[in-house]
């Protein structure tokens, strides 16, 4: 318990907040209370590609980029990457996935994965050493392979 407890005085302490407010307020949590935080905090943030068209037309490779936060850093084992084909997030059209450690950033894939015209949806989930995780984040793209005729 009172290494749950330094974990969250570590998540929650920052200057940019009157810290004793904070310690009050973690102390008020259950333990299951401060779990669950602990796993939805973390939230992933992508960056690219986010809800955009995506024109592959002579490039080898798609570059995604996403950002963790770092108030949630402590005890990160592992990210997740997928790309689904579609918007539907199903294991039959999971098409890519990876384990990536903290320190990466961004992941080149291949174009060759990608058929033109075709929307897909990216995805990250922090997870961590006690087998907590974030909640997922997800964001839609369609690929174009040539060029678009615009009238």
């Amino acid at each position: 318990m009172r290494k749950l407890f330094i974990i969250i005085l570590l998540i929650f302490f920052s200057f940019d907040y009157l810290f004793p407010i904070r310690v009050l307020a973690a102390q008020e949590y259950s333990e299951s209370r401060l779990e669950a935080l602990l796993r939805t905090v973390a939230r992933p943030r992508l960056i690219y590609p986010n809800d955009e068209e995506i024109y592959l037309k002579g490039k080898n490779f798609l570059r995604f980029q996403w950002g963790l936060s770092k108030k949630n850093f402590i005890g990160l084992n592992f990210i997740e990457f997928c790309i689904y084909k579609g918007k539907d997030i199903l294991e039959k059209n999971l098409i890519f996935k990876k384990r990536l450690s903290p320190e990466e950033y961004t992941l080149e894939i291949s174009s060759d994965l990608f058929k033109n015209g075709q929307l897909y949806t990216w995805g990250i989930r922090q997870y961590y050493l006690r087998a907590e995780k974030s909640n997922e984040r997800y964001s839609f793209f369609k690929v174009y392979k040539t060029v678009l005729n615009k009238q």
